[in-house]
């Protein structure tokens, strides 16, 4: 009824999450392994596991999480039953997606819909969730930690294997299938998922190139301007990842500043100028004016 397929680069993670599915999921599956230890994009590892799957539901899963939901299987079953248009699930998205430089997130944070169990760097648990009573919400875009499609959806809409490397194929993916078809974040597959993302020099590169491919433009949100959008949580969730100068630079470059974020920037290109600049605004008073309520 479910074909799970994961490109799997370390056996005991997949060991785990195969255990997990098998005491969770509640309906017949099988599990499409594709072993890539970097031999291939996950764009051409997924679509590599989607053709060989034998059932017409599609799960793509990162092997480094675990499931804490019952049955999850059967509900995403009943979600496509019940919803003809929907084309694709997820467990983390936004209701759309700005052409700036960024991952699903949406800079207006009402807009991000999540349910999920993340660790952090230092192995910490956080439940993110932004359940409203409802079993799903619709957005427009998704992460791609668990996808969820049918088979005929992905033969109309494969993932773009022009998409080198692990990043960015989940945006595309769930913005391409949204032109034609429904997506939802559910709030009934609760994941915990081991890491807390690799946003690094590759995501910053990959990222920039993506959002300057003009044949990707149509995907996005028509926004005649983007000068007005608050870019601090941009900012703020790459402060301390492992990203070169060169590469913070490029990626300000791009993104661009705001009235808002001008000393996030600061604090994002030199953080001991950025620290300093933030004490200074404390003693003056004038915190509230230079820096946004999330920039702490």
């Amino acid at each position: 009824m479910i074909s799970i397929i994961i490109s799997s680069y370390k056996e005991a993670y997949f060991e785990q999450v195969k255990s997990s599915i098998n005491n969770t999921v509640g309906v017949p599956y099988e599990i499409v392994k594709i072993d890539n230890p970097g031999l291939y994009s996950i764009t051409k590892a997924y679509n590599m596991g989607a053709a060989k799957a034998q059932y017409d539901i599609l799960c793509f899963i990162h092997e480094d999480i675990q499931f804490h939901s019952e049955n999850w299987g059967e509900h995403i079953v009943q979600c496509f039953e019940k919803e003809p248009r929907l084309g694709l699930i997820g467990i983390a998205g936004a209701k759309s997606k700005a052409l700036l430089p960024a991952g699903w997130g949406h800079y207006e944070l009402d807009k991000n819909k999540i349910h999920i169990i993340q660790r952090d760097k230092a192995g910490n648990k956080k439940v993110h969730t932004s359940f409203n009573g409802s079993d799903i919400d619709f957005v427009k875009v998704l992460d791609g930690v668990f996808l969820v499609t049918k088979k005929d959806v992905w033969k109309k809409i494969p993932f773009d294997e022009s998409i080198e490397g692990y990043h960015l194929y989940d945006i595309d993916f769930s913005l391409r299938i949204a032109q034609e078809y429904q997506i939802a974040v559910t709030y009934k597959v609760l994941i915990e998922h081991f890491s807390p993302g690799n946003f690094s020099d590759d995501w910053i590169i990959a990222t920039i190139k993506y959002h300057r491919n003009k044949d990707k433009y149509y995907l996005f949100d028509k926004v005649d301007s983007f000068k007005g959008i608050n870019r601090s949580p941009y900012y703020i969730f790459l402060l301390e990842r492992k990203i070169s100068f060169k590469n913070r630079f490029l990626y300000v470059n791009n993104l661009g500043a705001d009235k808002y974020s001008l000393f996030v920037i600061l604090k994002f290109l030199f953080p001991v100028v950025g620290n300093l600049a933030k004490n200074a605004a404390k003693v003056s008073g004038i915190k509230k004016l230079l820096f946004p309520q999330n920039a702490d």
